[in-house]
């Protein structure tokens, strides 16, 4: 069995008399703290730009094969084309394989085990996914129209409708067979 007093031995190093440890241990924690929310620390822009890249894996997700194969798409559309697409993601049909959203989350606290499930992004509140062009009452947004090759999807991020986009990409509709 061990008494107090060496167990009071073992647990502070003798260096620094009990005293002096937790005034260095406040000091160390206070400079960590300090560096880590200095360093760490990421301004409105970065985030606003990391949630628009959510909304761009939103429509990287919805291009995917498997996900198109369960969903209604390839049988609505036959033809698969990218306007047939952007037709079909806003429309009620496709709903169903809408991946979870924050605010789904922030709704019903049961979901909160999606948040980081692999391979299924999530998209923020403050982001829309909107078809076509950029629509004024939304600041934050990923507007999805089809490209200029019949299976090419443009996602472009905005951080204000009235802005150009501060991020492109490109999807290829896989091919679907039924």
């Amino acid at each position: 069995m061990i008494s107090s007093d060496d167990f009071q031995r073992l647990s502070i190093p003798s260096v620094f008399p009990p005293t002096r440890w937790s005034r260095w241990t406040g000091f160390l924690l206070t400079c960590a703290l300090a560096f880590t929310g200095t360093a760490c620390g990421k301004d409105d822009k970065q985030v606003a730009l990391d949630d628009l890249q959510s909304g761009l894996a939103v429509v990287a997700y919805l291009t995917r094969h498997d996900i198109l194969m369960i969903s209604s798409f390839p049988y609505r559309y036959p033809r698969h084309r990218a306007e047939d697409f952007v037709k079909w993601v806003f429309s009620p049909d496709a709903e169903r394989v809408w991946p979870i959203t924050e605010e789904m989350i922030d709704a019903n606290p049961d979901l909160e085990g999606w948040r980081d499930l692999p391979g299924h992004p999530l998209l923020p509140k403050t982001v829309h996914l909107v078809p076509n062009e950029p629509d004024p009452q939304y600041e934050k947004q990923v507007v999805v129209k089809a490209g200029d090759g019949p299976d090419s999807i443009v996602a472009e991020a905005y951080l204000t409708a009235d802005t150009p986009p501060v991020l492109q990409q490109e999807f290829l509709l896989p091919e679907l067979h039924i």
